[in-house]
């Protein structure tokens, strides 16, 4: 592997997966050279079970994710490498969302899947993150296993096997399309979608073919896709769908054509965020508790994370449903999944990042399908998504969550991960803006408070950053608990 080679004389920073994957800024922590130690590292695990196994690949429209796979780039290399350790590996000739891949894994038996994105981060990062046979973000005990292999392999690299793999290439994305256009048939069971209009914004990502085929296969009267064409700086635009402020053209377009709703996605398509008629936006457990209580199916289980809405907890409780509180990834929703498959039941995850799916679905998360259910819902139901979301605020009152970012030197991380996992109880108390009923550390600093609120510190794996949130009913105290948990921060040396 000639790339990797020239590149054995620079010093490369080590590979690290975090919530999922591994991601970096590209050229510094993210190259080459790591894409080949990861893919060598995952052919390895495939073997255990399978002489020759099949890997699927995807990725977003960022740069050196090419569709010809352009030599020096990271789709070429990726393809090379596996092919050169005798992986079968099935290509898409376009860019493709990251639950599609999840849910080809397992509709056509492979061992895993391959994507290189890195998700809602700026275009100069990019990343390479592995599904197991599951279709799920590979859990911590396989991604502990696929780093210590494959930083043995940035640094030794094994000796090039004969280049026999097989290769396929496709663009075929209907299975995938024809999935999400069923369930939104059968679990909800509108009249019809053929009055429907709504708005897409993109992004420049790699959801516009997912998106056109679905609007055909329900026959919905209009589908408006802005920024639908691939372009690897997203067309200098923020990747991110939960930055509100990003979505303004978005909610021009659908208050001009009197849609639906409108839907955002980030780059590789499995976050979401929704806006109602009015432009007016919902939080992704929002949108989890109206389809929660419209579906038909008995739920097995509804699970969060550390970072999601009290909201999940109260509608669980008057529905009579089991709340499952995990730390912060998709992958820990997967056994509840499996559990639920196994019952001939459903189980719901939510992440307050914009991650929906069902366990009849993808067991990674998908920008889809809370929009096309929702939209489902509206139709049968013949009221404005508002009206569903006001009922809720009437129901169960509106919980205010607010995210912050608190930046710190990068020198400074081991000391600000060791404040967080081994906080000073004094500390803490006299830092609360509110009484303190409990803290813990399972995934981050959780603070939770007597009046049901609450405050979370987490580290970012990708930047030297805490992400600071926080949730009450009222907005003020949101915004305080933010400040006090900052303030805390800074006062930790």
């Amino acid at each position: 592997m000639n790339i990797k080679n020239s590149e054995l004389h620079i010093k490369i920073p080590p590979i690290g997966f975090g919530t999922s994957g591994h991601r970096g800024i590209q050229g510094q922590d993210f190259r080459n050279a790591h894409v080949i130690a990861i893919a060598q590292a995952v052919a390895i695990f495939c073997k255990k079970d399978r002489a020759q196994p099949s890997i699927v690949i995807g990725y977003d429209s960022r740069h050196g994710n090419h569709p010809q796979r352009e030599k020096g780039t990271y789709t070429q290399v990726l393809v090379d490498t596996l092919l050169s350790q005798g992986c079968n590996v099935t290509f898409f000739e376009i860019p493709v969302p990251t639950p599609l891949i999840s849910y080809m894994i397992t509709k056509e038996d492979h061992d895993g899947g391959l994507i290189l994105t890195a998700s809602h981060n700026p275009p100069e990062y990019n990343g390479l993150k592995f599904n197991p046979k599951n279709g799920a973000p590979a859990p911590p005990e396989v991604t502990q296993e696929l780093e210590t292999l494959a930083n043995h392999f940035l640094h030794t690299p094994p000796d090039d096997a004969p280049q026999n793999g097989q290769l396929t290439l496709t663009k075929n994305t209907q299975s995938f399309t024809e999935q999400l256009a069923t369930l939104s048939h059968s679990l909800i069971s509108p009249p019809s979608f053929k009055n429907a209009r709504i708005v897409i914004e993109n992004n420049h990502g790699a959801c516009a073919q997912v998106w056109s085929e679905v609007a055909q296969q329900l026959k919905l009267n209009t589908c408006d896709i802005l920024h639908p064409d691939p372009q690897p700086d997203f067309g200098k635009r923020a990747p991110n769908p939960t930055q509100i402020h990003t979505l303004e053209p978005l909610k021009t377009k659908l208050i001009q054509e009197n849609a639906i709703l409108g839907i955002a996605n980030d780059p590789d398509g499995d976050r979401h965020q929704l806006l109602d008629e009015t432009g007016t936006p919902l939080s992704p457990e929002e949108t989890a508790v109206i389809i929660l209580e419209a579906l038909k199916p008995p739920m097995h289980r509804v699970c969060g994370t550390v970072a999601s809405s009290y909201l999940l907890k109260q509608a669980c409780e008057k529905n009579g449903y089991i709340y499952e509180e995990t730390a912060v990834g998709f992958k820990y929703f997967a056994p509840f999944f499996k559990e639920a498959q196994d019952l001939g039941q459903l189980s719901m995850g939510v992440e307050s990042s914009g991650g929906f799916s069902l366990s009849n679905h993808t067991f990674d998360k998908c920008g889809f399908l809370p929009g096309l259910l929702i939209l489902a819902i509206c139709l049968q139901r013949q009221c404005r998504l508002s009206e569903l979301k006001n009922d809720l605020y009437q129901r169960y009152g509106k919980w205010h969550f607010l995210e912050s970012e608190f930046k710190y030197p990068t020198e400074k991380r081991d000391h600000i991960q060791k404040v967080i996992q081994t906080p000073d109880p004094n500390s803490l108390a006299q830092a609360a803006p509110l009484p303190l009923i409990n803290w813990h550390c399972q995934d981050g600093l959780k603070l939770e408070f007597k009046d049901l609120s609450w405050g979370l510190i987490r580290l970012s794996g990708t930047e030297p950053v805490a992400r600071v949130y926080a949730e009450s009913q009222d907005p003020k105290l949101s915004q305080k608990i933010i400040l006090s948990l900052q303030k805390w921060l800074s006062n930790q040396g």
